[in-house]
């Protein structure tokens, strides 16, 4: 089997020993072998840059007598459609979330001031065992808070990919079609 192409990175990074004590200069076999190799890359690489220059005039010429299909051209419109509708409903669904966002980001800043506030409070009143249930009450509270928050999340998380899901089954079916 031949060794692979060269590249010419493997070129400009070729050493060669040095020839025996009875000559001068590099070991000949070395270079004839590379030499060798250099030659099999560019048979190769012409070889391939010739098929490929085949493929293109094919595919001109095929596209120059049969142009686009009109299956080709509606699911191009389609995907455009669909793309525009996406950008729109997600731009404005950004602008929802980022208002959601806002708000919970408030909401959370009051209760934090709240939780702050009752824990100075508690530094000073009622036994330890009164402070730490009041304190148990305000963490589980915030647990909660988190957990609906959490669910939020999840719920949108859900409705965006529904949103996605018809397009990718369409992408999916036109991809199909194609073949």
């Amino acid at each position: 089997m031949a060794p692979p192409w060269l590249t010419a990175r493997d070129i400009g990074e070729a050493v060669f020993d040095q020839a025996r004590l009875t000559r001068r200069g590099y070991d000949e076999d070395q270079v004839d072998a590379f030499l060798d190799r250099v030659a099999d890359t560019i048979v190769g690489m012409t070889a391939e840059l010739a098929a490929a220059s085949r493929e293109v005039d094919r595919l001109r010429h095929w596209h120059q007598q049969h142009g686009a299909s009109p299956a080709a051209l509606a699911t191009m419109s389609h995907a455009e459609a669909d793309a525009e509708r996406i950008i729109a409903e997600a731009h404005e669904h950004a602008r929802k979330v980022a208002q959601e966002a806002a708000a919970i980001r408030a909401e959370a800043a009051r209760q934090a001031q709240q939780i702050l506030a009752a824990i100075h409070s508690l530094a000073d009143e009622g036994t330890v065992d009164q402070r730490y249930a009041a304190m148990a009450a305000i963490l589980v509270g915030t647990r909660d808070h988190l957990t609906d928050i959490r669910a939020q999340l999840t719920d949108e998380v859900s409705r965006l990919d529904s949103l996605l899901s018809p397009s990718r089954q369409r992408n999916g079916a036109s991809t199909q079609e194609r073949r």
